[in-house]
């Protein structure tokens, strides 16, 4: 192997690396961001139940 080729290979590898972590990193955005929807809706339906029963 070349050094040209050994450097090649160490620049795909750190893209590689990049692109995993970037990857992960959205994968736990997402993640989180379905939660707080989650949360979110279960707090606003509350909230419209508790308002449905004062209104009776």
């Amino acid at each position: 192997m070349t050094e040209k080729e050994e450097k090649e290979i160490e620049t795909l590898r750190k893209k590689l690396y990049q692109n995993y972590k970037e990857k992960h990193l959205c994968d736990d955005v997402v993640k989180l961001s379905q939660e707080l929807d989650d949360l979110l809706n279960k707090a606003f339906f509350r909230k419209k139940r508790s308002n449905h029963h004062i209104s009776r």
